[in-house]
């Protein structure tokens, strides 16, 4: 298996970043979709029935959208992981909760709660991404 590399271009961060953005667009998507999909015995029924309602279709839409986002989102990971360490790419993924909970707030349809507690929750996570994503400074053995 080949070394991942010491250097990391921007294009590979740029990828990682859409990774990361793609990840929270299916979060808000598939939530979305579990509003407009309140009752999944009537959506199998009217699915069966070929007699969908206009909020069945958007949600399924919705859903759908979600997880294309996941899967798009997945095949940029892998190749973002060829690039860059495990340890070093994934707590990035954390930015993901910034974006889920600024969109669940903000979203037209979603209007979730904003509260200070929360804020809190999300500078801590942003905290702890920049301690995470900063350089370790190299171990230095001294001999005794």
């Amino acid at each position: 298996m080949e070394a991942v590399r010491n250097t990391v271009s921007i294009r590979t961060w740029l990828i990682l970043l859409s990774a990361i953005v793609l990840t929270a667009v299916g979060q808000i998507f598939m939530k979305l979709s579990a509003v407009q999909l309140t009752s999944w015995s009537e959506l199998l029924h009217n699915l069966h029935q070929w007699q969908l309602t206009n909020a069945e279709i958007a949600g399924l839409l919705d859903f759908s959208i979600g997880i294309s986002c996941y899967f798009a989102s997945m095949l940029l990971w892998m190749y973002v992981l060829s690039f860059l360490k495990l340890s070093r790419a994934y707590p990035l993924l954390s930015l993901a909760y910034v974006l889920v909970y600024l969109g669940a707030v903000f979203w037209p349809g979603l209007g979730e709660d904003f509260s200070m507690e929360k804020n809190v929750g999300i500078l801590i996570i942003m905290v702890g991404v920049v301690i995470v994503s900063l350089p370790s400074k190299p171990k230095v053995m001294s001999e005794a």
